[in-house]
Order: structure tokens, then sequence, then C-alpha cells
């Protein structure tokens, strides 16, 4: 006998049919979906909690009964001493047993629909007959001659009326309750598991009706976790309901949790009063909206309408927002969302995003979420006339004036917004001044003719992309028109060649009596009534300034697209926002050799802000992006980078270019967020307000940021430190956000690697000579007039730190031992010094040059190690946040070929940290004065930039200077696979 283990012949057919109840993984997301209480408990109450849980006998069962939490239960919710209760492990159990108990062959459960989908989920798993009756349409209200009729049809033996309702959050009215209790023969169960949202209950009425039962659950009140519902009525009713419970189904935790949360019950009835009022303003501002229907609820969520819903759930997921998408779940819920109301907060930052909400079109194009109808110009934005326009210009002018005659593309596309006859009169007038060519007007006439027979006998190609766009937005219901400068049956003409005139509903062109050309805005207004939509939901897209002013004018949300008139920088100062083709955006991402990289978007610097990132993450990238969307590339850029495994949950980072730095802190979050502040010294406001190459100002920058902190799902604070030119202060900024993210999601590589290479000697003999050098040693060499230096780097450490200075007598540098020894064993290696002077007449000589010759040695072991195996190339004091906290003085590195130092005074004047700290003052017997010295030499020999953030002047300062200089160049050195054989700096000379 043969078994068939093949699934779909033995689960039941009906099981297979379902599908499970969707819980998303919320992820690094707001979580605004499953009508949670937002606020958890203060550090005092959940101590004492915990103090009763190491009370907890775990080892014995529960108290099958639960008494205890029984007895609170009752107490707070009412329940009338002559009925009896029956807890659940949630409301889902207690529905459950209601089904099991009640149904048999033909039994029947009603439920008004939409409504709890657990009804329906529960009765098909026990295979009970399932009724749904739709509610009102307008209101979501009772429909109650259907009820009533289904009743009398069905005689049910079960109903659930979930009251307030979800998912619409409206009660029925008590009376309409009443009318059904009455009329069923069976069980009705009111549902209040919103109760503490709304003054109204029916527990006072189970005495009154033998067939009604009221359940509730503690979840909503703020204790979701706990999975605890109650089901209350008549003691006949609920011995019989208690005969299908688990036995031991509400857990020990559950049991103990409960009865210390309700014991604290003014708690939460505090916070299901916040909730309440943040319904009421959350209400007010979504109807606020003019593209959003929201009803009114007496839960803790509200439901609301809007175009495209599933298109805006998807792009608030994306955005680090996560509420219900029900569209498709009945014929009552199209295009409707859920969201449940959160903290202020979290509220805020979800309506912020819906107002500024975009519906992505076939991965196209992005346009407002309340959008109703797209106006297209043609011309350049539709077709590709740009091309053919200069073909045929060009052969008219050959073949009219002679072959040397011809204009050029850029000249054909600052006249491409005109109709054909300003096109010609302009061409010809300009050939003439420019050729000298008397009557250049005599062909004009033959010129204009042929011009139209041209453009009346080819088929021109669409523009990539909008063909999909087309055939999307006619998919989504959006009314579409063309609004053309050409007469209206020529444009009808080409479109119908161009086989797409079927997609719009209205076409106007430039001939209509009375209705004025653009730059007027009478082309547009008319589009928008023929419509029948307001200008305010109408989307132009144009290709030239004339075309965009006349859409601005008519007060329409404006997009540019640089394939026609005017380029792209042009047409953002008159668009919302601007694209440089239809192309699909593309990015892709992976840890590996950081000179494989593509970024291309409208902007060098968008471009270079986000290279600094990939470098710093050491990741591969090929990114084409074709908007200045910024915020949303971000966002995208972000997504990426949050779905590789992170190996922290925060970090923090030190980043800088020349005279340009900022610290930044980055911590994965539930409430992604950018913060920017700056030192006391420095005006955030006069920084953002500041030109960036082609950026007039750093708002792109800000939008980048913002949406890579939603895209990671993380908090990100930058605090701008420096800033000479504002470029490499920005630089600064993404650099450190990359150093940051690197810390949190780039695989660990370990600190060093086994040296295995000899160390080869004598390498060069001039004025610098380098005596030896390896992955881990070398030895260099410099003789000048002054001063013989020989400085010894050992990073197996096999070698003692040594240190001989040979000056004269008036000369004291003792205390120059402590702090490269300190130094160095911050950094991870030992040194070994000898230095002579010959003729020497100033301390700072000795630092100086015995700085230049370390830098030296330190940048033939870099290089060695970039080419073997890869190093950081740049790092900073600061590992962690209580460092980044309390650090008094950092230091950043940064070895790409550049010869800087500089301080940076946090809250001082530059003038009081030159007397305080710089200048006349003695450390451990050296001059401070000659400690910027060695600063400068160690600048010189590594060919490096230094950078000094002074937060305090502390008594310790230069000591913890010196320390923190070592882990800066520690980190320096880390190794980093994926810089193998690179400069360490993206425009690095090192090699």
């Amino acid at each position: 006998m043969t078994k068939n283990h093949t699934v779909t012949d033995w689960i039941r057919p009906e099981i297979q049919q379902l599908s499970a109840y969707p819980v998303p993984k919320p992820g690094n997301a707001i979580k605004l979906d499953a009508m949670e209480n937002p606020y958890q408990w203060d550090s005092a109450l959940v101590e004492e909690w915990l103090n009763v849980l190491r009370t907890v006998p775990l080892n014995r069962y529960p108290d099958g009964a639960a008494r205890e939490v029984t007895q609170q239960l009752r107490a707070i919710m009412q329940v009338p001493d002559t009925m009896d209760v029956i807890l659940g492990n949630g409301s889902d159990e207690l529905i459950q047993m209601l089904i099991l108990s009640l149904n048999c062959a033909g039994r029947v459960l009603l439920i008004p629909e939409p409504s709890f989908i657990m009804y329906r989920q529960l009765a098909q798993i026990a295979g009970m007959q399932y009724i749904g009756v739709s509610l009102q349409a307008d209101d979501f209200s009772l429909d109650m001659h259907a009820m009533q009729e289904a009743i009398k049809k069905y005689q049910p033996a079960l109903v659930f009326l979930a009251c307030p309702n979800n998912p619409t959050g409206n009660t029925f009215a008590s009376q309409d309750i009443k009318t059904i209790i009455e009329a069923t023969p069976g069980v009705v169960v009111v549902d209040e598991a919103y109760a503490p949202f709304v003054d109204k209950t029916f527990m006072p009425h189970l005495s009154q009706y033998p067939n009604l039962l009221v359940m509730r659950t503690v979840s909503k009140l703020g204790l979701a976790g706990l999975r605890l519902g109650m089901l209350a009525g008549p003691s006949d009713w609920i011995e019989q309901i208690n005969k299908v419970r688990q036995p031991y189904n509400i857990n020990t935790l559950t049991q103990v949790t409960a009865t210390f949360a309700l014991q604290h019950y003014e708690v939460f009835k505090k916070q299901t009063q916040q909730i309440r009022a943040e319904r009421a303003h959350l209400l007010e501002q979504l109807n606020a909206l003019d593209h959003v229907q929201a009803w009114p609820s007496q839960a803790n969520f509200i439901l609301f309408r809007i175009a495209a819903a599933k298109n805006v759930f998807n792009t608030l997921k994306k955005r680090g927002i996560l509420i219900k998408c029900l569209h498709g779940r009945h014929p009552l819920l199209e295009n409707c969302l859920q969201v449940t109301v959160g903290t202020p907060e979290e509220n805020q930052k979800f309506l912020q995003a819906l107002i500024t909400q975009k519906t992505l079109i076939a991965e196209h194009l992005w346009i407002p979420v309340n959008t109703q109808a797209i106006l297209w110009d043609m011309d350049g934005v539709l077709i590709d006339s740009l091309s053919l326009d200069l073909i045929v210009c060009n052969q008219f002018l050959a073949q009219h004036f002679g072959n040397h005659v011809s204009v050029s593309k850029h000249f054909i596309r600052s006249l491409f917004a005109y109709d054909a006859v300003k096109f010609w009169e302009i061409i010809l007038t300009f050939v003439g001044k420019t050729y000298q060519i008397p009557d250049v007007m005599k062909p004009y006439s033959k010129i204009l003719e042929d011009f139209h027979d041209a453009r009346h006998t080819c088929i021109f190609e669409l523009n990539p992309g909008i063909l999909q766009i087309l055939q999307a937005a006619r998919s989504m219901s959006l009314k579409m028109a063309v609004v053309s400068n050409n007469p209206t049956v020529d444009v009808k003409d080409i479109l119908t060649r161009c086989a797409i005139i079927d997609y719009f509903d209205e076409i106007v062109g430039n001939d209509i009596e009375k209705v004025a050309k653009k730059p007027a805005p009478d082309t547009y207004l008319l589009a928008t009534r023929l419509l029948n939509v307001e200008p305010e939901k109408c989307v132009v897209i144009e290709d030239s300034l004339v075309g965009l002013e006349a859409g601005n004018n008519a007060k329409c949300y404006t997009i540019g697209v640089a394939t026609g008139s005017a380029n792209f920088e042009e047409l953002e100062q008159e668009a919302q926002h601007v694209y440089t083709a239809f192309e699909v955006n593309s990015l892709s991402l992976k840890f590996g050799d950081v000179r494989n990289k593509t970024i291309i978007t409208p902007n060098e610097f968008i471009s270079h802000a986000i290279e600094h990132i990939a470098w710093r993450l050491g990741m591969e990238i090929d990114f084409n992006w074709h908007n200045n969307d910024w915020w949303t590339l971000g966002q995208i850029l972000g997504q990426k980078i949050s779905a590789f495994q992170n190996h922290h949950k925060s970090a923090v980072a030190l980043g800088m270019i020349d005279d340009g730095s900022a610290e930044v802190f980055i911590k994965i979050s539930d409430t992604p967020e950018l913060r920017l502040k700056s030192i006391k010294n420095l005006d955030l406001d006069w920084f953002l307000s500041l030109r960036c190459e082609q950026l007039s100002s750093g708002t792109p920058l800000i939008e980048l940021a913002q949406g890579l902190a939603q895209g990671v799902g993380a908090k990100i604070f930058i605090k701008v430190c420096s800033v000479e030119d504002p470029h490499h202060t920005w630089e600064g900024i993404f650099r450190s956000i990359g150093i940051a993210l690197n810390k949190i999601f780039t695989p660990k590589h370990p600190l060093a690697l086994p040296f295995k290479e000899e160390i080869e000697e004598n390498v060069s003999q001039c004025e610098i000579s380098v005596l030896a050098k390896s992955l881990y040693y070398s030895k260099v060499y410099r003789g000048t007039a002054e001063s013989h230096v020989a400085v010894s780097v050992d990073f197996s450490k096999k070698r003692p730190n040594a240190f001989i200075f040979n000056v004269a007598p008036t000369i004291d540098v003792t205390g120059f031992h402590h702090l490269l020894e300190m130094l160095a064993e911050e950094a991870g290696f030992t040194i070994q010094v000898e230095f002579n002077a010959t003729v020497l007449s100033s301390s700072h000589v000795v630092l100086e040059d015995t700085a230049l010759v370390l830098g030296r040695a330190f940048r033939e072991i870099l290089t060695l190690r970039m080419l073997e195996w890869g190093v950081n190339g740049a790092g900073s004091s600061l590992s962690t946040v209580q460092e980044w906290q309390n650090q008094a003085i950092r230091v950043g590195i940064s070895v790409e070929g550049r010869k800087f130092w500089k301080f940076v005074p946090f809250k001082i004047s530059m003038d009081q940290l030159r007397q305080d700290f710089l200048i006349g003052h003695n450390i451990e017997k050296l001059r401070s004065e000659d400690l910027d010295d060695f600063l400068d030499g160690l600048a010189g020999g590594l060919s490096c930039s230094i950078i000094i953030h002074i937060d305090e002047l502390i008594e310790e300062g230069w000591q913890l200077l010196f320390k923190n200089l070592g882990k800066a160049l520690k980190e320096v050195f880390t190794l980093n696979p994926y810089r193998k054989g690179v400069p360490p700096g993206v425009k690095a000379t090192l090699s």
C-alpha cells in the first residue's frame, strides 16, 4: 500500500484557499498599522513590574481560572455582578471559542461588512457558513433593512457587531443594535475592543438581553503584547463556551503582568485621553487636505480615502511609515487606508509624508498624490521633434542660401517653444544678420510650407519612457490632455501618426479663438475646464520656459523635462521638479572595489556627495538618477544600504576635507530623522544659505540627507564644525555620514594581517633617505644644514621605544619623549628617534623636523599596505558615542596628498585659543608654540590634512591631543580590502 504525502491531497480545500493573517515586519518603520497604544511605560513602572516578575514560579502551570486578573477585569470593565466572564488568548481565541461552540450543519455566522477580518477567517477555518451584509456606503452605518432581511432569511446562530467598528472607526446606533439583538434567534456579540476610546458600552444591557454577550480586550488599552481578551454574559452561555477553552490558555506571565498593569489603570486611562486628543487633531489635519477624505472615528485609528491608495501606501512604507492598506478588501474600502493614532511626533511625520506624497508612474515619473490630470506639451516632451527640426532647418537653409549657411542645435533649442510662424521669422532674421544675406525673408512662405509638409509626413519618435507613462496613467484613470503651441489639427495629426492620440481626452492647440498662446495661462486653463479638473490638481509637463510660465500662471503643478528647448539648470528656475529624461532610475550597491563606480545625477555635487558615502562604505556603485527629487534619491540610497546586515546600532564619525569638517552620530531607529546643529562659533542658517558649487544653497543637500535618514531607518545627527569653503564642509559632512555608515554596515575586517614581507633596505638616498621599509616597519633619514634626523616606526613592536636628542644645552625637549610614546601607544607601534643638531638655534626645529620624518616613515608603510591590503586612509579619535559626548579635544586625519592642519574652537574665539592654549604655555618642559610645529611637520611628511576640534580646553589638553592623534592614525592604518590598490582619499595623490 503506497502513501500519498502530497500536502494538497490532505489539507482541507477551504484551508488551502485561505491566506494567513498578514503581519508585516516593521523593521525601522514608524508603526501606525496595528491599532496599538504608542506609549511605553516609564522606567519606574517597568522596574516595579520587573520586581513582581522575579517572584513568578515559571516551573508551575498557571491558575487555570485566572482568578486574580479576572477580578481586576470585572471591576475595571464594569461587568454586572450577575454576569459571568471567560478569558481568552486575545479576542481571536474568544471568537474561535464562540464559533466552535455554536457551529454545526447549516448554522450561519452573520456580520455587517466591512468589519474585523478574523470573524470571516475563523468561520472559514471552522467550516461555518458566513454571510456578510454591506454597511451604508456614505457613513458606514448599519443598513437595517438589509440586516433584518438577512436575519429573517438565514436565522443566524451568531452575529458579531464590532462597536466601534474596525476598520471604519464608527459606532452603530444603540437602537439599531437592540433591534438586531431582538431579531436574532442566536447569540449577538458586541465586540467592544475599542471601548477605551468611546463613551458608550453595551455592558449594562447584558441583563436585559439573554442572547447578548459583550467582548473586550486589554490590547487597545496599551497591553497588546499580553494577548488577553474577555467575554462577558449570562452564566449559562459562559459555562457552555468554557467547555471548548484550552486549559491554562492564559499563561502565568500574562496573568501576573495584567494584574500589575490594571493596578495602575490611571496610567493607561491618561494615555487613552492623549490618544483621543491626538485623534481629533489628526482627523482635522487630514480633512484639511483637499485630496483626502477622512471619516470621524471613535477608535484609536482613522480611515481615509486617497487617490491611488496602494501607491501611497507603498511610498509611505518606503519612507519608513507603516500604515494599513485596505484597498481591495471590500468594495466600500476602495482606495482606503487606515492609520493608527500615534504620538504627536509620529502623527506629524505621517502627515508631512502624506502632504509631500507622490505617486510613481511606471517607474518613470513622480507626480503629486492628489493629481487628477496630466497636461502634456507635445514637441520635445512627448515626441523628439528637436532632432527633426535641426535636420530640416539646415536642409532648407542650405537649399535656399548655400551649404555654408546653418544654425546650431543650441540655437534651434532656444526657439523650440515658438509656433512655426514665429520660429522661422527668428531663424531667417538671424541668418540674414549673421551671413549678410539681403532679402532673406523672400523664401519665407516656401520654407514655412515645406516645413509644415515635413512635419505632416514624418513619424516622430516618442521620447524614452513616454509610452510607459501614458499606459500607466490611463490604467490609473488619470485624465490627460495635450496643450501645444501648434494648430490643433496639426497636433491631432502628429499624435495620430505616432499612435498615441487615443491616450488623450482633449487636444488644445494655439489656434482656438479668444484663447491666448503660451506663456499666457489660457490654453492650460482651457484644458482644465474641458477635463473638469481644478488646476491645482493638474500636472503640466513642459520642456520650455515659456510653457512652464504658462503652467505656473495657471496654478498647476509644473514638471520640466530637459529633452527640448531648455536645459536642466534653466528649467530648475521655473519648475517644481525637473527631469533630464523620463528614464527609469537605477541603483546597485555591493561591497567591493570602490574604483568601480558610475554615479550619474543631474547635479555634479550631488553625485560627489553620494560618491563620498559609497567610497567610505567600501562599495561599488552604479547609480543613474534622472530628476532633482533629492529627498527620494536619498531615501532610495538609504534603503539599499539598510538592506545589508547592520553589525552595530550606532556609530560616530569625524569627517573632513581640507578646512571643512563635521561630526556625525547615526543611530538605527524606528523614528528616523535628520538633525543639524553647528558649533557655537558658527551660524548654521548662514552656512545653509551659502551656494555650494552648482547648488544655489545647501537645501538640496539637506533633502538628500533627510531622505537618506528615512531610507536607512536612522536618526542622523550632524554637527557642522568648520566652514571656509562651503563645498569642503559639505564634503566633510557626507564623508562623516559614509564613515559612520561604514561602522554600522560594512563587514568587519581583521585589524592586521600577518607580516609576510622582508624589509627592503636602502630604498632611496637623497635629502630624505628611505633606509628601510616593509608592511610593518620603516626607517627614514633626513639631513639638513640644521639637523640630522632618523626615525623608525615598528608596527610589530619588536623594537622598543628609543629616543636620542643631541641638541644644544639650552634646549630641553625631554617631555617630547612622553608625548611621542602616548601617540605611538594609541596608534599601535613603537618608535625610535635619533636627532642630532649641528647648528640649531630654535627648539621648534626639533619637533617639526622629527614630525616631518615620522610622517614620511608612516607614508612608506601606508603606501605598501594600500597596494598590498587596502587601508582606510582616514581616521579620527571618535569611535564611541561616549567619546563623542565627552572628548574635550578630537582629532581627524585624512591622507590624500594635501598638507594642511587647522584648529577649530567650538565655543571660544581663535584669539582666545591662541592665548589660552597655543602660545606662551609650558607642557612637560616643551613650549606650546613649538607643539603646533609638530603638527605642521607631520602634515608635510605624511602628505595629510589634520583637523583638531576643541570642544573644551582642559589642563592636559596637549597630552590628550597627542593621544587622540594616535587614535586617528590607528584608524588611518586600519585594513580595508575594498580600497586595495586605491589611494586612500577620493582625490588622493598618495600612490
